[in-house]
C-alpha cells in the first residue's frame, strides 16, 4: 500500500492534502520513514541534505567565492583625492607661500612646535598663521563650487509652477 502511495499521481495540492487527511497517523509515519529512507538512498540527488552536509557545502562554496571588501579604493587613490581637494582649497583660499607650507605640514600631522623647528620661526607665529589658514580655508570651503547648491535645490523643488490644465 505504501509503495502505491509513493507512486500515485497527484492532480493538485488540495488533492494531496485530501489524501493525507484520509491516512491514519501510523500510515503517515510509515510513509515519512520511507520517504526519508529513499532520500538517504538517493543521497545528493534527492536535494535533501543533513546539517553536516550543508555546512560542508557552504564551506566549499565559500572557498570558491572571491572575497569582496567594502573599501574599493586603494590607499594611493585616497591620498590622491585628498591631495587634489587640499590643493583646490588652498587655491580657493588664496594662501601665501608660508601659509601654504604651514597648512601642508599641519595636515601632514606636524605639531605647532615641530613646524616652528622645521621652518625656523617662532611657535607664536606658527599659531597665528594656522589661525589665519583655518579661517581662510573654512571661508573658501563655504563659498566653494558646491556651496549653496542644496538651498538652490530646495528653492527649485518648493517653487510654485503653473502648469496648463489637461482636459
Amino acid at each position: 500500500m505504501n509503495n502505491a502511495l509513493l507512486h500515485s499521481p497527484v492532480s493538485s495540492p488540495s488533492q494531496c492534502a485530501l489524501d493525507q487527511s484520509k491516512l491514519s497517523y501510523e500510515e503517515m509515519e510509515l510513509l515519512s520513514d520511507e520517504l526519508l529512507a529513499g532520500c538517504v538512498r538517493l543521497g545528493k540527488a534527492s536535494g535533501i541534505y543533513t546539517q553536516a552536509q550543508l555546512d560542508r557545502k557552504v564551506r566549499n562554496e565559500r572557498k570558491r567565492i572571491e572575497r569582496v571588501t567594502e573599501d574599493c579604493a586603494s590607499a594611493p587613490m585616497i591620498e590622491s583625492v585628498i591631495d587634489s581637494q587640499l590643493n583646490d582649497l588652498i587655491d580657493a583660499a588664496g594662501l601665501n607661500a608660508i601659509e601654504e607650507i604651514v597648512c601642508r605640514l599641519y595636515v601632514a600631522g606636524f605639531t605647532g612646535r615641530r613646524i616652528a623647528q622645521v621652518l625656523g620661526i617662532r611657535r607664536r607665529v606658527v599659531k597665528q598663521r594656522l589661525r589665519i589658514v583655518k579661517r581662510r580655508i573654512r571661508a573658501a570651503y563655504l563659498q566653494g563650487p558646491y556651496a549653496g547648491w542644496y538651498e538652490v535645490y530646495l528653492s527649485e523643488v518648493n517653487r510654485l509652477t503653473r502648469r496648463a490644465q489637461r482636459y
